[in-house]
């Protein structure tokens, strides 16, 4: 195989060796023999190593069990923010028991907090379903997702298997803002 070949000096005095034409690697590795499949893979564990340990130099050290641990706080932080907005819906929904309705009407807040629980718990939510949560008029309810919408928070879709349907989600925009409420107002 005569070939170019590059040589790439490492801190550690190893040099690598790299083929500079694509089509010494065959296709995805399949026509490299057994010994070159062999060379290569040690090549490429000395250079994960090298990598690994320039991260630890510059502080990006990755250990696999803080992995694990991480994803556990992410799914308990997270089970504890779907709690802290069912909680407000729940207590936004009693007060129809102590005081008249229509002291409260809120449909907008109503609208917002009961798509983020849907989106946190990865459903989505259909256009009559936010007018029945929004706990008003049919009407009503249509008018203010069309206004929430005309301010950037929501964004409407079709359902691409029933064209009747559409669905709502919350832009990016409004994702930061409910994240950022919830953590800022259940601490």
């Amino acid at each position: 195989m005569a070939s170019q070949i590059s040589q790439f000096p490492s801190r550690s005095k190893t040099s690598f060796v790299r083929p500079t034409e694509q089509s010494e690697w065959g296709q995805r590795g399949k026509d490299l023999d057994k010994r070159q499949r062999e060379d290569l893979s040690l090549q490429v564990e000395h250079l994960s190593a090298e990598l690994a340990q320039i991260l630890k130099r510059l502080g990006y050290y990755v250990d696999k069990s803080a992995e694990s641990t991480d994803e556990a706080e992410c799914d308990a932080s997270k089970a504890s923010l779907i709690d802290r907005v069912e909680r407000t819906i729940f207590t936004r929904q009693q007060r129809v028991k102590f005081f008249p309705a229509e002291l409260f009407a809120d449909p907008a807040w109503d609208m917002l907090i009961g798509i983020f629980l849907r989106e946190l718990n990865q459903q989505r939510t259909t256009v009559s379903s936010l007018c029945v949560a929004s706990q008003v008029p049919p009407t009503t309810a249509l008018r203010w997702i069309r206004t929430i919408s005309d301010r950037g928070m929501f964004t409407r879709r079709p359902d691409p298997v029933d064209g009747r349907r559409i669905f709502v989600e919350l832009t990016d925009s409004a994702l930061t803002a409910l994240h950022a409420y919830f953590a800022s107002a259940h601490k």
